[in-house]
């Protein structure tokens, strides 16, 4: 089960005062698959063996979501990349059907820029009889 997010910019007043913090995100549930869950139960893991690596309080250890006893992924992504991060890279036309209004372009010009990183790409599979198949 896939559950998006999509916050549409239609409203210039969503975007103040911080546009950096507007995100797209996407959650993933696994409804007891069993391998679902030991994919997520390997990147617990991971992330716990990753953090004995490091300095007590330095690493951000991540857990997954639950949800009716099953696990959730959780994925997300801002629109705009602070300037001082952006270190030279060419910044990508932000697809209007995400702002169709032109709120976070013109918010690039004094906050941040969309990267290749920040763009998010959707597909869909057509069935042969042409019926999607979300």
């Amino acid at each position: 089960m896939i559950v998006m997010k999509i916050m549409l910019m239609t409203d210039q007043c969503r975007l103040r005062p911080r546009p950096l913090w507007a995100r797209q995100s996407v959650k993933i549930m696994g409804m007891g698959c069993q391998a679902f869950d030991e994919a997520v139960a390997g990147m617990v893991a991971v992330t716990q063996k990753m953090s004995r690596m490091y300095r007590a309080g330095s690493f951000l250890t991540w857990m997954p979501e639950h949800q009716n006893q099953h696990f959730m992924l959780s994925i997300s992504n801002r629109y705009l990349t602070p300037h001082h991060l952006a270190k030279g890279e060419s910044p990508c036309h932000i697809d209007p059907t995400i702002d169709p209004h032109g709120y976070l372009q013109q918010a690039t010009s004094y906050s941040g820029v969309h990267l290749e990183d920040n763009q998010v790409l959707y597909y869909e599979r057509i069935h042969e009889d042409r019926s999607v198949i979300a």
